[in-house]
């Protein structure tokens, strides 16, 4: 999805959090949008993304870490850059991502 006003990268979000609809209601013809955000389609399960660079962001009310990945696997959207920031866990001194979500492939290590 991109942001109004926001950078024109694409960002990965999951269904249900942070104003993204449901998987089930989210709409079949994409793109689509919704509460001002567009949605450009889904990265199916299992999808890989390989992190291209990582940047820190700091404004006065917070900072974070936010990476970048470019999307490896087959379909719409390979070879295109994404905001993967939302799999991190930034609670915590060094981010990381959540294991739920995001497994290191061991052929890239």
């Amino acid at each position: 999805m991109t942001y109004p006003g926001g950078k024109k990268t694409l960002a990965l979000d999951k269904p249900g959090t942070s104003g993204v609809p449901e998987l089930k209601d989210i709409p079949k013809q994409l793109p689509s949008e919704y509460y001002g955000r567009i949605i450009h389609g889904m990265l199916p399960a299992g999808s890989t993304f390989q992190i291209t660079h990582i940047e820190k962001v700091v404004k006065f009310e917070f900072s974070f870490i936010d990476y970048y990945g470019v999307v490896t696997s087959p379909g719409d959207f390979k070879g295109k850059i994404v905001d993967v920031g939302i799999l991190t866990n930034q609670s915590t001194a060094i981010p990381t991502f959540i294991p739920e979500y995001v497994e290191e492939i061991s052929s890239l290590k």
